[in-house]
Order: structure tokens, then sequence, then C-alpha cells
């Protein structure tokens, strides 16, 4: 019905432009012949309007109506079509008249007409074509479904089939599993017993019949808890049994492993561990416990236990071994180097001063070894503390730098400093634990690197708990480390090869005590390397950002301590070198001295007379330092008051505070020297204390002057004042353009020798100028002179000849 309704449709379109062509041909015959033509053209005029007019209202055509060129069509064909039929229902003659104008217009609609019957007849074959291809779909999607019914039918009938086949295979797992079971049970060698909601027993293994020696037989069917639980705990589990069952609070069942005691056929009583579930056995209850005999278990742990507490007294023993050892190493160490250093101020050959020299180097690597021990000793006990202080980063690595550059240069290397990124210059955080970790790091690569490149980064790379964490890289060219070594190269005591033996000595330390430092920093520390292709050291730290205003503060002058007058001193010590180099010492310095050689005899000694300073040391046999000053403050001898000051080996915050509770008011570390000795009597400091607070050197020590003319009687200073300018001039003179310790010793000699007599007369800058050429000199380099020091020494000159 639907192709037949379309194929009208089509035939009526056509017809629309037939029905023109015989109106227009009408037309022409009624121009020639009106008298015999004008009916039959009302007669076609007629048809054409009507079948105009069915295409324009009939249902059948509404499909075309919606096409806007249709549309368009039918209006115009409309609008002249009316206007012809006024004139087709006049009188003859208007409409002869009319003829020619109907003509003209009627051909005007020739393309129209045309549009109407081509485009109608394409969308009416096109709505045909769809709804041919629609019943195409519907059939397609009926037969799919048809198929697909058939499938799921088929298929359900398998997944039945598959079912049968399952159940019966499950059938035969779980008779096979109940065997299994069974024969896990009987062969398991924890026992394993099954009661009922009752408590009486009703499976009882093998295992079972070994632990608790009854025969199965005897006990199933048995109250449990009179077959094995001991008889001190059986209302306990009566009780809680009863709970369970009355309210359903669980304690210990399904609370995985617990201890408890069980009671052997013979009565014994042992220790076992228990574990208790429930299961549901169709309709009923039934507990199920498994129990393991653990006496060997628990002699085991107490085997482990005491062997524990062993390597626990044997840990803390090596901890003290270690604390006693680096008192005792760096007492003798202290006789040492503080006799060198009065040693230092004798008449000296230059060849015996040489020795000197090379016992000095020796004796500080020492106490460098000793201290790194100690320090590890620190950090395992737990004693080391942070401290928090705001401190600069660039002035921090550019000392760091500063210090390393001469043995850099000796072999060979760059050393150089790269910020990358905004970098807060101010930061607060343990400046001492970052530049000792630095300052091993860049050591290394000085150390393990021969004419390359050391490069030292700092970086932002985030933010943590509102402190900046900064990354500090140390790059080398140097020799690089094996992939297999970098896991243990932050262990104690590592020196990872012969290569590594032969070029530097140490103790392996260092990288240990670092990883300890950072990670007590809260940080991280960490390396990447390939061997023969150089090291790329990283050290990550969190830093709390500060003020600049906060670091830049001027520090206020410290208030002398004890006025710089001859002072009568006890020292209260029982080693004789470290009296003798702290009583030569303080001879030097223009005090009197008396000596006590153990704690009684000084508190013995300070109750006798009233002293203005008491060195104290702190191990000391028969009586400590702690008692011994204990001892004088409670006293009401003449120096109960007077101020102690505590000689010892090392100084941890919590060892400071026991000196401030026994009594003491300050302390001085071995090795004991003149420089920390006037930093503690408040004296002027010396050109080297100037030298390590960064100020630039002065041509002239005006102070130093003045000081040594008020020491000296009348009319010596200028005299003096005057051979030394004089032997200046000659020494000065005698220099060479190079210098070095191995090829010009002599001169070496006379740069130590003139620098000690700047020192004397103020001359500092010119003192700073030898001092660092006979530095760099000890450090192995040959030093370019080549006239440097004259204008220094002409400036020196012309300011010191007023004074003459």
């Amino acid at each position: 019905m639907a192709a037949s309704r379309s194929d009208n449709v089509q035939w009526s379109l056509s017809q629309v432009e037939l029905e023109y062509y015989r109106y227009e041909n009408n037309l022409l015959m009624a121009q020639e012949s009106p008298e015999d033509s004008l009916d039959e053209l009302r007669r076609s005029f007629d048809v054409f309007f009507s079948r105009i007019r069915i295409v324009k209202s009939g249902d059948a055509y509404s499909s075309i109506h919606d096409e806007p060129q249709i549309a368009e069509a039918l209006n115009s064909v409309s609008t002249y079509l009316e206007s012809a039929a006024r004139l087709m229902d006049g009188d003859d003659q208007t409409l002869v008249a009319a003829l020619p104008t109907l003509l003209s217009n009627a051909r005007a609609l020739h393309a129209q007409l045309r549009a109407i019957s081509l485009r109608g007849i394409m969308v009416s074959a096109a709505r045909s074509d769809q709804q041919r291809e629609d019943i195409s779909h519907t059939l397609l999607r009926l037969a799919a479904g048809t198929l697909f019914l058939i499938f799921a039918l088929t298929a359900l009938l398998l997944w039945l089939i598959h079912l049968t086949r399952l159940n019966a295979r499950r059938e035969q797992q779980l008779k096979r599993s109940s065997q299994q079971t069974e024969a896990i049970v009987a062969t398991s060698l924890d026992a394993v017993i099954v009661a009922n909601r009752c408590g009486q027993i009703i499976e009882f293994n093998g295992a079972a019949e070994q632990i608790f020696g009854y025969a199965r037989a005897e006990a199933i069917g048995q109250p449990m808890q009179e077959l094995i639980i001991p008889d001190d705990l059986r209302a306990r589990h009566k009780g809680a049994m009863e709970r369970y069952l009355r309210t359903g609070e669980k304690r210990f069942l399904g609370a995985g492993r617990i201890r408890l005691r069980a009671k052997r056929k013979s009565g014994a009583v042992f220790p076992v561990e228990v574990s208790v579930s429930s299961v549901l056995a169709g309709k009923d209850e039934i507990f199920v416990s498994y129990i393991r005999d653990i006496t060997k278990s628990l002699e085991h742990e107490e085997a482990l236990q005491r062997a524990r507490d062993d390597a626990l007294v044997g840990e803390r023993a090596k901890t003290q071994f270690l604390a006693v050892m680096s008192h005792e190493m760096r007492t003798p160490l202290n006789g040492l180097l503080g006799t060198l250093e009065l040693m230092d101020d004798t008449a000296l050959t230059p060849q015996q001063r040489k020795y000197l020299d090379t016992m000095r180097v020796s004796g500080r690597l020492l106490l460098h070894h000793v201290n790194d021990v100690l320090q590890i000793s620190r950090s395992d006990s737990g004693t080391e503390t942070l401290s928090e202080a705001p401190f600069d980063i660039d002035t921090t690595v550019a000392e760091i730098v500063e210090s390393q550059r001469a043995l850099a240069h000796r072999n060979g290397n760059i050393i150089r400093t790269e910020r990358i990124g905004a970098l807060p210059r101010a930061v607060s955080g343990d400046e001492r634990k970052l530049r000792q970790i630095l300052l091993n790091l860049v050591g290394n690569a000085v150390k393990f690197t021969t004419d390359g490149t050391i490069t030292i980064e700092i970086e932002r790379v985030g933010q943590i708990r509102g402190a900046a964490m900064i990354e500090f890289r140390v790059i080398d060219s140097g020799i690089g480390i094996a992939e297999a070594d970098l896991a243990r190269i932050f262990d104690d005591f590592v020196t990872l090869d012969t290569t590594y033996g032969r070029r530097a000595e140490g103790t392996g330390l260092g990288l240990g005590i670092a990883r300890r430092y950072a990670e007590a920093m809260g940080g991280e520390i960490g390396v990447e390397s390939e061997e023969g292709e150089g090291c790329a050291f990283w050290l990550r730290v969190p830093l709390t950002e500060v003020t600049k205003a906060t670091t830049t503060e001027p520090a206020q002058e410290p208030v002398p301590r004890v006025a710089a007058k001859p002072l009568d001193i006890l020292i209260v010590e029982d080693n004789e070198i470290n009296r003798f180099v702290l009583r030569e010492l303080l001879h030097k310095m223009g005090h009197r001295v008396d000596e006590a050689h153990n704690g009684r005899d000084g508190v013995d000694k300070a109750a006798s007379r009233h002293y203005d300073v008491i060195f104290m040391d702190v191990s000391m046999p028969q009586m400590d330092g702690f008692e011994a000053t204990h001892a004088i403050r409670s006293g009401n001898g003449p120096s109960h008051a007077t101020r102690i000051v505590a000689v010892t080996a090392h100084a941890l915050p919590t060892e400071v505070a026991l000196f401030e509770a026994a009594g003491m008011n300050d302390w001085v570390i071995k090795p004991v020297s003149r420089q920390k000795l006037q930093a503690l009597f408040g004296a002027p400091p010396t050109a080297t204390a100037r030298k390590a607070t960064g100020a630039a050197p002065r041509t002239l020590d005006h102070d130093a002057l003045q000081e040594l003319r008020d020491s000296l009687p009348a009319g010596s200073f200028a005299k003096l004042l005057r051979g030394f300018m004089e032997e200046t001039d000659a020494a000065i003179a005698a220099l060479p353009d190079r210098v070095s310790a191995s090829e010009t010793p002599e001169a070496v000699s006379l740069i130590h020798q003139t620098a000690g007599a700047c020192g004397t007369f103020g001359a500092e800058r010119l003192r700073k100028a030898l001092s660092g050429i006979e530095t760099r000199c000890k450090a192995g380099e040959t030093v370019e002179i080549d006239g440097k020091l004259t204008p220094i020494w002409n400036e020196t000159r012309e300011a010191l000849r007023p004074l003459l």
C-alpha cells in the first residue's frame, strides 16, 4: 500500500507538468483562433488548476511540502492560477485581450513547475526507499532476535548439562577434601581438638594424643575442661563459655594465637599456644582448637633474650670503652701537642723546626682519627643533639672552598661553586654539622681527583614542614666508584680498595659520620657514580629561611670573664705531662700556678687558700672532677666560690649540663692551647684569632704595638723595633722568587721566622701574607713570590717609621 501510494504521488507530480504543457498549448491556439479554442482553454486550465490544488493541499503530498524549493514554486504557481482564474471565469472578450499576458506569465512558471515535478518525484522516491529500508531492518532485527533466542536456549541447555557434570565433580571433590582434611588433622603436628557447644570432645587427633597423653577413644565424649584445662583455669573457662552461649561475646574465640597453660594426663601443666574458632556444621555450632606445645620455643626465646641482653651489655661496654679510650688517647695527645707548642717558642734550628712541624701534623692527624671514632660512638649512643642558629649558606660554602683550595691546586684541580635558581641566603639550622658534611664531601672530591674539576651546586628542591629543602651536590671528575661499592660507601670503616688506600689515608669513618649527621638533621645523603667517570654526592637537608637581619646583626663584644692581670691558679690534674703543659702556658701568660695531683689533693688545697681560677680535670682516680667540684662548692673554704674550669677531652651538650650541675663555670677541651686560654681569660685576640673572624687585616695592629711598648723597659721598644725593621729588610731581600718546602726549606724557615716577628710587632698585613705562603708551602705547593711582598713591606715600614 505504501508503494502504491508513493507511485500514485509520483505519477500525479509528473502529470502536473503534462497538464501545464496542454494549458500552454491551448493558450497558443486561443491566440490564433479564439472562437474555436476558448472552451478547450478553459477546460485545460481547470484541469491544471485542480492538479495544482491537489498537490498543494492533498495529504498524500504532505511529505514534499517541507521542501523549501517545492513550497516556493507551489506558492508562485498558485498565485498565477488564482489571478488567471478570474479571467477564465470572465467574458470572452476580456479573456482574449489577456491571452498574451497569460501566455507570458505561464511560460515564466515553466522552471518552477519543472522543479515541483522533479524535486517532488525525488523526495517521494527517497521516502519510498526509506520505507523499504525500514522494513528490511525490521525483518533483519526479527531474524537476529530469533537467532539469539535459539542461541540462548541452546546455551541454557549446555549450561544445565555443565552444572550437572560440575555438581558431580564437586561431590567427588568434597569427598576427597573430607578425606584430605581427615588426613591433615590426623597427621598435624599441632593438637586439633573439636568440641560441641556443651564442651564435649568430638574429635581428638594423633598429635593431641601425643601432647596430652590420652588415647582418642578416651577423649571422645569427655568434657574438654575436665580433660586438658588446669584446675586453676577451669572456672575462668567455664564462665567464658557460658557468657558466649548467653550473649555471643567473644574474647578468645577468633582472637588469633593466645598463650595459655594446659594439663597433660599425668597432671603436668605446660605452656601452649592456642587458636580457637567456631564453625557451623549444619545447624550445629562446633569449636575447633589448634594447640601447640611451646615449651621448647619458650626455652629458645629465653636463650635469645639472654643473648640479646649479653649483646646489649657488650654494646654498652664497647661504647664505654670508646669513651674511656678517647679520653685516655687524648690525654697523651694533649701533652704531645701542648709540648710541641711550647717548643715552638724556643730557639730551634731549621731542621729541628721541620721535625717539629712534622710531629705537629702527625699529632693533629691522630687527634682527628680519635675524634672520628668518638663521634661515631656519640651518634650511636643517641647523645648527639642538634643546634639551631642562623647562618649564611654562601659564606659557609665559600669558607669550605677556601679551606680546600690549596690542596685542590696542588692536585691540579679547579674548584668552583654554582647557585641554581632562587636560594635563601640566610637560614637557620645546625651549621656545624652541615659544614662537617660538606667539608668531608669536598675533601674526598679533592683527594680523589687529579687535573680535574670539582663543582659544588646548591639548589632549592622543595619545601617540607615550613622549611626549605636545600640540596648540595659535590660533583667531581675523579676516579669514581664501582657500582658494586655504591651500596656500602656510607658504612663505617670502609675504604674501598687498594687504589683508594694508596691515594688517601683515613679511618673510613667520614662518610659514616656524614650519613648520621644528615639523618639527624632530617635530611638524606646519597651518591651517583661510575668507575672512572667521577662522582656526584648529594645532600638534602631542611633549613628554615630567616631574614637577613637575623644573621647580620653585629655580635656584642664578649665581656672579659677574668681581668687581664696575674692570677693565682690551681691546676687539678692527675697526668704529669698535662700539668706541665698547662703550667708552662699559664706561666708564660704571667700567672702564678699551684698543682694538685688528684681530686682529693685539689679539694684540700682549695680549702687551704684562695685561688682566682681552678682548672679541674674531669676524669681522675680516687675523686673525679665532679666530686671534687661538689666538695669545694659545698665547703666553706676560701675557694668555695672560685671560678672552676673543667678540662675535658670532649664536651657534649649533655656533658656541659653535667659540668654546670656540678658547679663548674666554664670548660676547655684538650689539647689546651694558648689561644684557648686567651679566649678563656678574655685576653685580646692574637693575629690567628683575628684571622678566624674573617676581618680584613690592617697594615699595623696598634693595640699589639702598644701592649709591647708597655711591657718593655723604657728605651727598649725603639731599639727592638729598629732591629726588627733591619732584619725584615734583609729577609725580604733574601727571599727567592719561588719557594717550596722541598726545594728551598731555608727560605720557608726564614718566612716562618719573619712572620713570627711581624706578629710580635703588629705588622698584621705582612704577617698574614707570609703565613699564607708558609701554609701553601707546607701543603706541598711551589709559591711564586716574585716581589709580591715588597710593596706590603714598604707600606708597613712607612707606617712603623714614626714610632722610632
